[in-house]
């Protein structure tokens, strides 16, 4: 069927290659792989197909064409020496040539000495570049992607829904944007320039830009502001200008604060705590927290004294 010798064993080997590098076996996730070398294995034998089928194009093939051979046998022209690249690193192969210094040269001139008497090996032997193996070396240029990085993102924090525009560089071939360590929607208008939208379920945290050349992480993190939640306020009465103290969550950005429907001076103490004065004109009724991304309304009165 035109396959080598040992054909089961290259072709399971050629597999256990490929499960390998699947495992990210250098820890840094990088995508970019270029298998290279002597493989053994001509183009269209099932070693190096079965590594195509696992996502390794053929470079040679996209680069010389047909007509590429690094290696002559009994007067036949093929290549075992490949150039093997997964899609990310074959974006970056900037183009690839054969050496053609060795399989085009008779074995007479090469370092072996079998079968030469010495004058032989004296007058054809020579110490330059030609017939050193007995393949051809395959040369590979590349542009490497630059990895990306994040400069600057707007705004710092929101709510679910608001849109943020991360700055930075290399934001191309992009394949995720994460915040808080949630996976968000995005749209990338630029190389330099990205908007993603915060979902419901994102966590305040870092935002992360991954491409097929690198992960860039943001210096600061991105405040998931919500809207504030009245739990309780002690105490439940006082007089005009007495002092309040409205417990809850998502309190820091407060903006105003009624009681009775009469608006309140307060300040905010904590996250989870506000105090508030008891205006002037107040009646008893609910105490309101507005926020920049909501109310919330205590579900107990505040009754105001006399």
């Amino acid at each position: 069927d035109g396959q080598g010798n040992c054909n089961l064993v290259r072709v399971n080997a050629a597999n256990q290659l490929a499960a390998w590098l699947a495992m990210d076996p250098t820890g840094t996730g990088e995508p970019d792989v270029l298998v290279l070398g002597d493989l053994n294995s001509y183009a269209k034998e099932d070693p190096v197909t079965a590594l195509a089928a696992a996502g390794y194009a053929d470079m040679l093939a996209s680069f010389v064409g047909p007509s590429a051979y690094s290696y002559v046998f009994d007067g036949q022209w093929g290549y075992l020496d490949h150039v093997l690249g997964s899609s990310s690193a074959a974006a970056q192969v900037a183009g690839i040539a054969v050496h053609h210094v060795n399989a085009d040269e008779p074995s007479v001139l090469d370092y072996n000495v079998d079968f030469k008497t010495a004058n032989l090996q004296a007058t054809l032997y020579a110490p330059d570049q030609y017939r050193m193996a007995d393949h051809d070396p395959v040369v590979v240029g590349l542009t490497p992607a630059t990895p990306p990085a994040i400069t600057s993102f707007a705004p710092t924090q929101g709510a679910t829904g608001t849109v943020v525009t991360i700055t930075g560089t290399g934001f191309v071939d992009v394949t995720s944007v994460t915040v808080g360590g949630v996976p968000v929607p995005f749209t990338v208008v630029s190389p330099t320039t990205i908007v993603a939208t915060i979902g419901a379920s994102v966590k305040s945290g870092r935002i992360v830009v991954r491409t097929l050349s690198g992960v860039a992480t943001s210096a600061g993190s991105f405040t998931v502001a919500l809207a504030p939640t009245v739990l309780g306020f002690s105490p439940g009465a006082g007089k005009v200008g007495s002092t309040v103290t409205i417990t809850g969550a998502n309190l820091a950005y407060t903006k105003s604060v009624t009681i009775g429907g009469k608006a309140a001076a307060f300040k905010v103490a904590s996250p989870t705590i506000v105090t508030a004065t008891v205006p002037a004109g107040a009646v008893t009724g609910k105490i309101v927290v507005t926020g920049p991304y909501g109310s919330a309304t205590s579900t107990k009165l505040f009754y105001v004294l006399p």
